[in-house]
């Protein structure tokens, strides 16, 4: 069955391809998307040489234009029959017990070893297409100097610099030092072409080179819940509370009193915060100084004054006492449909303070209420 070769690594007219165990006569095509021409084809010029094993190694005849950070296409016989399919549990069977698979879950690709950057400006592609993550591990062997630089493609051809999280500390980085031994990382590869490792400044001992081994997965997890937070506060997503002036809030120590102009979210009054000297309002008190005085009133079915005109007064209320209707309005007569209407018992203070002299009548004669003013 034709298979696409995900992983290989370019070094001058040798391609390695990772995992691919086959004859000459198995491998079929490689292209070069970056270059845009066919590298080797089965049936056409044969290669200068091939090296079967567990990474095949395939050394292109002539002098082929390709650099070793070219985006590849490399396809290949695996010998699988897709005629025979693997064996299903039918419907009358019972699935066996603990946790079990459906279908086709989590499908991931793991790279063979041996993949090796092994000259200054060499580089190791792998192809992430409909893969979110990809974990690596790097070994060097006699290396002494030098970085490996992480870069992403969207188009296959553009490199720019992207990160990975260490899986030994959590740390996020562009680039590692390649004597770092070893080094093992995770880099997100969602809606990424391909991801590079390219060595910058290479240097050491002949021979000298960095093996790399890669395992890619459709889950996304760069968040290692095996590695803790740092010791004290850590804040995980932004926040920024501020007051309605734009002004930053501030967290005040435990047991500090509030001040004039004060950024913290406290309460004014509190325990650490004494009342001043003097005479304290708490809460909206609002009421009239001065007396207030009582008058009682006979209201009786006809129409008659009840409280002269007065701009001085600052609240009025009246209650009826009475178990007939009284109608206070400030127009004469005073009826229903124009006054104030008090049932039987029925009291409350005015909401606007009247000016104009008060009118009131009854539904019966005789009836008894009293007014308070100030």
């Amino acid at each position: 069955m034709k298979t696409l070769c995900n992983t290989y690594s370019i070094n001058g007219n040798a391609i390695t391809m990772s995992g691919v165990n086959v004859p000459t006569s198995q491998i079929l095509l490689i292209a070069d998307a970056t270059q845009g021409s066919i590298l080797y084809q089965i049936g056409g010029t044969p290669p200068s040489s091939y090296t079967q094993g567990t990474n095949s190694i395939l050394t292109l005849a002539g002098s082929p234009t390709i650099t070793n950070s070219d985006l590849l296409a490399i396809y290949y016989d695996n010998g699988i029959n897709p005629y025979n399919p693997p064996t299903v549990v039918g419907l009358s069977g019972v699935l066996p017990s603990g946790s079990n698979y459906i279908g086709y879950t989590n499908p991931d690709l793991s790279g063979g070893t041996g993949v090796i950057i092994n000259a200054n400006t060499g580089s190791y592609v792998v192809n992430t297409t409909n893969y979110s993550t990809l974990g690596f591990q790097s070994v060097p062997t006699n290396v002494s100097a030098g970085t490996i630089n992480i870069e992403g493609s969207i188009d296959g051809s553009t490199w720019l610099a992207t990160s990975y999280v260490s899986l030994t500390n959590g740390a996020s980085a562009t680039s590692y030092a390649a004597t770092s031994n070893p080094t093992v990382g995770q880099i997100n590869t969602s809606a990424i072409k391909a991801i590079r490792f390219r060595a910058n400044g290479l240097t050491g001992t002949t021979p000298f080179q960095v093996a790399f081994v890669v395992n890619q997965s459709s889950a996304t997890s760069n968040v290692m819940l095996d590695n803790s937070l740092p010791v004290g506060y850590n804040l995980i997503g932004k926040i920024q509370p501020t007051d309605p002036s734009g002004n930053l809030i501030t967290i005040k120590p435990a047991l500090t009193a509030a001040g004039t102009g004060d950024t913290a979210e406290v309460v004014a009054l509190s325990p650490n915060s004494p009342l001043p000297p003097g005479n304290n309002n708490i809460g909206i008190t609002n009421y009239p100084t001065g007396n207030i005085s009582f008058s009682g009133v006979t209201i009786n079915t006809g129409t008659a004054m009840v409280f002269p005109a007065s701009t001085a007064i600052k609240m009025f209320a009246f209650q009826n006492l009475s178990t007939g209707t009284v109608y206070i309005s400030n127009q004469n007569p005073a009826l229903s449909g124009n006054s104030m209407n008090y049932a039987p018992g029925q009291g409350y203070e005015f909401p606007v303070v009247p000016q104009n002299a008060l009118y009131a009548s009854a539904t019966i004669n005789s009836a008894a209420g009293v007014i308070w003013y100030a």
